[in-house]
């Protein structure tokens, strides 16, 4: 009897229209990658498919879709910055005749309109529903949508298969602790969607998880990662042997224990993301995020400078009660604190959330293509400032914090703390080193810009003083490198940026 032919599925991640600042790819192309690093849904679903299926992965952002090869089935997963090359990707294999099926964030909340473009979509969390739809497919009855029937139990959240995923290619890795977020800010969908309580993996699988990958340069995409102290604690303890490098996202709560954030950083972690949002109680207000206090938050930065951990500050700009001089106070604090690192997006109307239902019962929403919800464009009509301005005050306050003259400013105050003189985790291999050593040099030495390279002569003589250990300059310094570039070319092209969205609101296809 003739063996049963294998089927195969194809799991795609599309490119995205408008890429985030802190997607990080220029920072992967600078130490030769192709990507910072790959979703973590393409390897998750993949570990809950059945070993009875062929699977190929495929992050856009890394590798060329494979349009002319035969699958069963093209799963397509994304946000909302790419879920129109999603599209795109699905009418593409449909009309090939191949079954597509959708999901993520964006569909999850507009079903309908994904299913104009794919023949199923997944609504919701994928573990308890992946194997039924592989079977009913099958079986030759696929149905429209499958909806999660809860918030699955964390135990059911796999192993990720890197394994399929060329991470020669990709500078760190995305490790998911837990799901859900206890906090209620009004533009985000994570508390909707997963939760408010967050559901915690079990810890042994996690450490395991970790010891096992193949790269030591990884990202915890928890809401917040330190939520649960006990479960931080242990899972530092655990990390702390295995010489990894990582960034994650916290809340400033965690800068009020100084033994848990020198955990944190003997066990590698060289960021962390704090959800500031705004310096402006009315906007914190505005937001529904009135847990912490503006006067807190110049003690937190200083918390993880001593520790030796960059804080990334993450703002959200154009809330109504915002006016040019909120942006300056942005940059002023930045530059008073040491916050190199700025995470800074205008306020965004995502589908699903609280914000999204007041600002359209208030018929303020600015309908645009879901690529242009990249924290960039503004989404609403404010009440104190138009969308024009909302759009130059940002811009110029991100060309002004990545400077190199606030970086260098920044970074004296982030260095003089004293915090990074401890021997970092994780160091990369010694060409790795050499090639970014060369790099380096060439980018900082020979520019006509006296601060980058003063920048650079900083840091340098701080590291052979002992102040910082030349291994944190140069991350420091590759960093600046990468960010800086792709702010530059955004405020180089503002007027070209804000030609596209006024077409895109009125409804012309930006040439």
């Amino acid at each position: 009897m003739a063996a049963t032919a294998r089927r195969r599925l194809l799991i795609v991640s599309p490119r995205h229209g408008y890429r985030n600042l802190w997607a990080l790819k220029e920072v992967g192309l600078l130490m030769g990658k192709k990507v910072a690093t790959v979703p973590l849904a393409l390897p998750v679903l993949a570990a809950l498919t059945p070993s009875s299926w062929d699977i190929r992965l495929v992050d856009e952002e890394m590798e060329a879709v494979p349009f002319g090869d035969r699958f069963d089935l093209v799963g397509i997963t994304g946000i909302s910055t790419n879920v129109t090359r999603g599209y795109e990707i699905g009418d593409a294999f449909r009309a090939a005749g191949i079954r597509v099926v959708m999901g993520g964030p964006y569909v999850s909340t507009r079903p309908d309109e994904a299913l104009l473009h794919c023949d199923s979509v997944v609504i919701g969390e994928a573990e308890e529903v992946w194997v039924p739809l592989l079977a009913d497919l099958e079986a030759n009855r696929l149905q429209p949508t499958y909806r999660a029937p809860r918030l699955p139990p964390p135990e059911l959240v796999p192993v990720p298969r890197w394994d399929l995923v060329d991470t020669r290619q990709v500078l760190g890795l995305n490790v998911q602790v837990s799901r859900g977020c206890p906090h209620r800010c009004e533009f985000c969908l994570v508390h909707t969607m997963y939760g408010r309580k967050p559901r915690y993996r079990p810890i042994d699988v996690v450490a395991e998880e970790i010891r096992a990958l193949p790269v030591k340069n990884l990202s915890f995409v928890d809401d917040n990662l330190t939520a649960w102290k006990p479960y931080a604690k242990d899972l530092m303890a655990r990390i702390k042997p295995m010489d990894v490098q990582w960034s994650g996202l916290a809340s400033i709560e965690v800068t009020r224990d100084p033994s848990l954030l020198r955990d944190m950083a003997e066990a590698g972690c060289m960021s962390l993301v704090l959800g500031f949002e705004s310096l402006d109680p009315a906007g914190l207000a505005e937001a529904h995020k009135t847990q912490f206090r503006v006067d807190e938050y110049e003690a937190a930065v200083t918390a993880l400078h001593k520790a030796g951990i960059h804080p990334i500050g993450a703002f959200v700009l154009g809330f109504d009660s915002d006016t040019p001089a909120s942006f300056d106070r942005v940059r002023d604090f930045a530059l008073r604190t040491g916050s190199s690192y700025l995470m800074m997006n205008v306020l965004t109307v995502f589908d699903g959330t609280d914000l999204e239902r007041r600002i359209s019962a208030e018929d303020r929403r600015i309908p645009l293509p879901p690529e242009f919800l990249n924290g960039l464009f503004p989404t609403k009509v404010s009440e104190g400032m138009t969308e024009r301005e909302v759009f130059d005050h940002f811009l110029d306050l991100l060309g002004q914090a990545y400077s190199w003259g606030d970086l260098r400013q920044k970074a004296r105050v982030a260095f003089g703390h004293g915090g990074f003189s401890r021997k970092p985790t994780g160091s990369p291999p010694l060409w790795e080193k050499v090639r970014a050593s060369w790099r380096l040099v060439r980018a900082y030495l020979f520019s006509r810009d006296p601060d980058q390279r003063g920048l650079f002569l900083d840091l340098f003589r701080m590291g052979r003083s002992g102040t910082i250990r030349m291994e944190y300059a140069a991350h420091y310094l590759l960093m600046a490198l990468a960010l800086t570039g792709y702010v530059d070319r955004h405020v180089r092209d503002r007027e070209e940026l804000w030609r596209r969205y006024q077409a895109a609101r009125r409804g012309v296809a930006p040439s």
